[in-house]
C-alpha cells in the first residue's frame, strides 16, 4: 500500500483467479484483519498451522508470514491497515472463532459501512476510513478479551515461528537453507521436521513459497524488468531466476507476466 488510509477488499477479488495470492506464504508491510464468512481450509500464520472456518476473524500483523488455502466458495472481507494510519491493534497474530450472531453482525455491519464509504469517495473519506478502522479495532480487541486463551507453544512451534520471522526479514538474501538453520542454531533436518509438524509445510517449502509469492507479485503488479526482479530477490543471474520460476510453475517469468490478470490494486 502506498498511503496511510485503511481500506477494505472483498476476499473473492483479492484471490480472483490467482489462488497463489493467498495460498503461498507471504507477508505485507501493513496489518490485515480477515473476516472469513464462508470457506473451510487451512492457514499458516507466523509459522503455525491453524484451521480456517466460517465466522472467523483472523488478525495478521504487518511483517507476519501468512498463507491460507480454502475449499469451496470463499466469501468475506479483508481490512488492510497501514502502519502510518496509527490505529491501535493487537501485537500478535491470532484467529478468533466468533460464535455469537450478534458479534458477527457487529463486525459485518462495520465492514460493509466502511466499504460503502470507500466506494463513494466523498470529502473527508480518509478521516471516515480511519474512524471505521478504529471502531473495528475496538471490536477486535473486545472480542479478543473474551476469546479462549491460546495454549502455550510447543518447542517445534516456537522454532517454526522463529524461522517464519527470519524468512520475513531475509528471504531476499539468496542464502541457502543451511544458512537459515545456522542462524537458528539447529540442523537443516531438525528445522524442516519442526516446521512440517508445526506449520504443515517443510522449511524449504516455506522459504521457497515466500520467494515465489514475491516473484509472482512483482511480475503481475509491477513493470520492473525481469533482471531487476531477479537481483532484488537475491538470484545470482536472470537465468538462474528463470530456472527457479520454471521449476516452480512450469512457466517462464515472461509468460507469467503476460498471463497475469490486470489489477486495479495490489493489496494482497
Amino acid at each position: 500500500m502506498n498511503d496511510d488510509i485503511p481500506r477494505t477488499h472483498p476476499l473473492a477479488r483479492i484471490s480472483g483467479g490467482e489462488s497463489w495470492r493467498m495460498s503461498l506464504p507471504h507477508s505485507t508491510d501493513y496489518a490485515r484483519l480477515i473476516w472469513l464468512a464462508r470457506g473451510h481450509g487451512q492457514m499458516m500464520m507466523d509459522g503455525i498451522q491453524l484451521a480456517a472456518s466460517p465466522n472467523m476473524a483472523i488478525f495478521v500483523p504487518a511483517e507476519t508470514l501468512f498463507s491460507m488455502s480454502v475449499t469451496g466458495p470463499l466469501f468475506g472481507t479483508m481490512l488492510s491497515i497501514p502502519v502510518g494510519a496509527d490505529i491501535p491493534l493487537p501485537q500478535h497474530a491470532h484467529g478468533i472463532r466468533v460464535p455469537s450472531a450478534q458479534t458477527q453482525s457487529e463486525l459485518t455491519t462495520l465492514l460493509d459501512d466502511m466499504m460503502r464509504e470507500q466506494q463513494r469517495g466523498l470529502d473527508f473519506h480518509a478521516q471516515a476510513a480511519r474512524a471505521y478502522a478504529i471502531l473495528i479495532s475496538v471490536w477486535l480487541r473486545r472480542t479478543s478479551l473474551v476469546a479462549p486463551p491460546l495454549p502455550d507453544l510447543r518447542a517445534d512451534q516456537r522454532l517454526s515461528q522463529r524461522f517464519a520471522r527470519l524468512i520475513v526479514r531475509e528471504f531476499r538474501n539468496g542464502k541457502p537453507m543451511s544458512w537459515f538453520a545456522e542462524q537458528l542454531d539447529v540442523t537443516p533436518g531438525h528445522l524442516s521436521r519442526a516446521c512440517k509438524h508445526a506449520s504443515g509445510q517443510s522449511a524449504s517449502n516455506l522459504l521457497t513459497g515466500r520467494v515465489l509469492h514475491e516473484t509472482r507479485r512483482l511480475l503481475a503488479d509491477s513493470s520492473y524488468k525481469i533482471g531487476r526482479i531477479a537481483a532484488y530477490l537475491g538470484f545470482r543471474s536472470a537465468s538462474h531466476f528463470t530456472r527457479f520460476v520454471q521449476n516452480q510453475t512450469a512457466a517462464s517469468p515472461t509468460r507469467l507476466r503476460i498471463d497475469a490478470p490486470r489489477r486495479r490494486d495490489s493489496s494482497a
